[in-house]
């Protein structure tokens, strides 16, 4: 069986014209906002002449997995949106191994990112691999190496041995992998890679104890009490670590001085001229 590409979208910008120019007067504005998302419901099992007389929401019915992947690829390619219908019927496929075939760096990064949120609304970690090859190639994006980390750290656990094991080859994307492996069960490789991170950018500490903090691990205890008895640390830095000391149930008692820090001094600067003093 074979569809049109059809921008299903524009349809149902007109249908929504045609509504709003049919009921002008009777409804307030905040109750238009309202009735949008229940108009586009009645769009999509209303019959549509430039669909053939089908419903939005048939019109992709019958069609195998591989058939609504190559529709898929057929949209991108020509510029059409996507519409939720078609994405929908590919949630609803059994189209895992053809849209895979579109996370390389052969295809559009539009039809990657299509592909990698169908897979992840069919909770599917079949990609998996395919992701970790992009994250690790220096050609992929930023955008789109936040995208698989993000859907990578979705199942940690499924996702920790592959990215310990590629972990060291990871390079500038090295910091994805902490995104992973912060939501992980805790495991003493893990920590010792997160407490080593933290002690070897001291000049982002806030990023790199976030990791930490949300893993969660209190035999990172040791490594944060280190940390913030150096002499170099900032203000900012040093209330960081504090707090994530307290957090694990730690105490650092030790007094400091940073009157001539640049952060204490805008901090106290700011509360000075709040207080009025």
């Amino acid at each position: 069986m074979k569809v049109k590409v059809v921008d299903i979208d524009v349809i149902f910008d007109n249908f929504l014209v045609k509504y709003i120019n049919e009921n002008k007067g009777k409804f307030t504005e905040k109750q238009w906002e309202e009735k949008i998302p229940v108009l586009y419901l009645e769009f999509g099992s209303t019959p549509i002449e430039e669909l053939g007389g089908i419903a939005p929401e048939n019109y992709y019915s019958g069609l195998s997995g591989k058939e609504l992947a190559d529709l898929l690829k057929e949209h991108v390619e020509q510029d059409v949106p996507v519409s939720d219908f078609l994405c929908e019927a590919l949630i609803a496929s059994d189209c895992e191994k053809y849209v895979i075939d579109f996370i390389d760096g052969a295809h559009s990064e539009e039809l990657i990112f299509y592909s990698i949120n169908i897979l992840s609304d069919k909770h599917s970690t079949a990609a998996f691999d395919r992701y970790f090859e992009m994250l690790l190639d220096d050609k992929t994006s930023e955008d789109l190496k936040e995208l698989l980390a993000e859907k990578l750290a979705t199942f940690p656990e499924q996702s920790k041995e592959k990215a310990l094991a590629l972990y060291e080859k990871a390079g500038s994307s090295a910091i994805y992998f902490l995104e992973i492996f912060s939501l992980c069960k805790h495991d003493d490789r893990i920590l010792k890679i997160l407490t080593t991170e933290l002690k070897n950018n001291l000049n982002d500490i806030p990023l790199y104890l976030t990791y930490v903090t949300r893993y969660g691990d209190e035999k990172a205890l040791p490594t944060l009490l280190e940390v913030i008895a150096m002499p170099t640390i900032n203000y900012v830095d040093f209330r960081e670590l504090k707090f994530a000391i307290e957090l694990f149930g730690g105490e650092y008692k030790e007094k400091r001085d940073f009157s001539n820090d640049i952060y204490y001094k805008r901090v106290k600067g700011s509360k000075d001229e709040t207080s009025g003093n």
